[in-house]
């Protein structure tokens, strides 16, 4: 892609190894007043006993799992050696904010056992789904194998119980098959039951069915708390298509698309061509339950080029109301949107959209564009924005801000040169729509090559809402390559 119809441009000033773009400029308007920009405080931490190729931080949430005072940080550990002395199985630790160990989670042996390399911890979600307190904590392992079909991928949902925090249920596709990979993405939302038993939405963006090779769906897992065998739905795009990965991103949220009852869910499915011809040009749909049927809504695929492929729109969503009106706007990732002179099969900025929640959404009318405030190096493979998603209110303003990764971002040492693949996150602030949207960028104080920061993003919730970001390939001594770190940003 030659050019993006950006509709207003940015200016970027840069503050030592943290810097602000401010004032991505829109048409004025009233209320545009200028955005608070907090200060903020940043720590980073690892796994309490590090370990090499281990990869903390690849996942990232946070909640209170234990009942106690406060959050807790839940951090995956995909490629962990567990307590029994088994490589490469994956692990969950949580920690208390202070970063130390209160709780170390082990895949499930015996029957539920998901096997080496599975995964366990590549895919985290912290919600309270029966309104009981605390929260639970479920985990993805995509590459799972299950009594049937290896790599199928499987869910663990843990529960605090008095002391401890105990396994409550294994979920698995209906119909598992071999490198279905389910449990990609997880999110909840009250859809059935009116807020007091969640459903647990988990992405299953390589399921085949039909003759249909990497469709994907998504399954749905109604009233999860109330049995260890949960009633489980599917839902499927609304046309589906080989290779479309649906499912890989997922989003729940009120849009007040076509004055439909909310919730709504956003399911993104990154490589499908919607019968263009792009190659994994990519789109999201929009369902809600109806009392009968997941109804089918509304779809949009990648909006600003139609003929360029591999854009991987949808590859992460992420809602919240980012303008203050009261409906929930989606953010929407494209991490390979892009063409560099240098590369051109290869180069990949990303690009990270806003649409905007309305009786017309998605409407390409009421959409931001967002790109990479640094332009790309000219040797860089791309930057990949909007590879993860998160919103917070980082700023206490009450509207929300998107909190997005861009892991392989090239950042500049203290002498001037880049630092290839270190990462960066960058805090979209939330606006009235018409105005503009200042943007804050992060990196590490120390960033290295090849480290990927902002591969995992999440926050906790305050006055000012927290930001976390991963960096799971942070070497932290050449004993301990790939051991991965995490960092806090503490805003005030």
């Amino acid at each position: 892609m030659n050019a993006f119809p950006v509709r207003s441009s940015f200016s970027w000033m840069a503050a030592s190894t943290i810097a602000a773009t401010l004032l991505f400029m829109s048409r004025a308007h009233p209320q545009c007043q200028p955005t608070n920009v907090p200060s903020f405080t940043k720590s980073t931490f690892t796994e309490p006993t590090p370990e090499a190729m281990a990869r903390f931080g690849y996942a990232l949430a946070v909640g209170n799992v234990d009942g106690t005072s406060g959050d807790e940080i839940v951090v995956g550990i995909p490629n962990a050696t567990t307590l029994d002395g088994r490589v490469n199985r994956g692990q969950v630790v949580v920690l208390a904010m202070d970063y130390t160990l209160k709780y170390t989670i082990d895949p499930p042996g015996g029957a539920g056992d998901p096997g080496n390399g599975a995964m366990f911890g590549a895919v985290l979600h912290v919600a309270d789904l029966n309104s009981s307190s605390p929260a639970e904590i479920s985990v993805g392992a995509p590459f799972a194998d299950t009594s049937t079909a290896s790599d199928a991928g499987s869910v663990y949902v843990y529960k605090w119980n008095v002391t401890m925090i105990d396994l409550h249920a294994t979920l698995t596709h209906l119909n598992p098959s071999a490198a279905d990979e389910f449990g990609d993405a997880i999110t909840s939302g009250a859809f059935k039951n009116t807020g007091s038993q969640l459903e647990l939405f988990i992405g299953v963006p390589y399921d085949d069915f039909s003759g249909l090779s990497n469709a994907g769906s998504v399954t749905v897992a109604v009233d999860v708390m109330g049995s260890a065998n949960p009633v489980r739905e599917e839902i499927l795009a609304g046309t589906p298509r080989s290779p479309d990965y649906f499912g890989q991103g997922l989003a729940v949220g009120s849009f007040g698309i076509l004055n439909e009852p909310a919730p709504h869910l956003a399911v993104g499915a990154y490589y499908s061509n919607l019968g263009t011809g792009a190659f994994a040009l990519g789109k999201f749909e929009v369902k809600r339950w109806d009392g009968s049927v997941w109804k089918h809504l509304a779809e949009q695929d990648e909006p600003v080029s139609q003929k360029e492929g591999y854009t991987y729109f949808g590859y992460a969503l992420a809602a919240g109301d980012f303008d203050g009106d009261g409906i929930d706007d989606l953010g929407v990732g494209a991490p390979h949107v892009g063409v560099c002179p240098f590369h051109p099969s290869g180069c990949d900025p990303g690009v990270f959209y806003v649409f905007r929640g309305g009786s017309t959404f998605p409407d390409v009318g009421q959409l931001k564009t967002f790109v990479s405030p640094e332009p790309v190096n000219p040797d860089s493979p791309g930057d990949r924005l909007g590879w993860s998603i998160t919103t917070a209110d980082v700023n206490g303003d009450g509207k929300k801000d998107f909190v997005v990764g861009s892991p392989f971002h090239y950042v500049n040492s203290s002498g001037g040169q880049k630092i290839i693949e270190a990462g960066r996150a960058f805090i979209v602030f939330g606006k009235v729509w018409n105005c503009g949207n200042t943007i804050l960028s992060l990196q590490e104080d120390s960033p290295a090559a090849d480290f990927y920061f902002g591969w995992s993003t999440a926050r906790a919730a305050g006055t000012y809402d927290d930001v976390f970001a991963g960096t799971p390939e942070a070497d932290l001594s050449l004993l301990l390559l790939a051991a991965g770190r995490a960092v806090k940003v503490d805003f005030q």
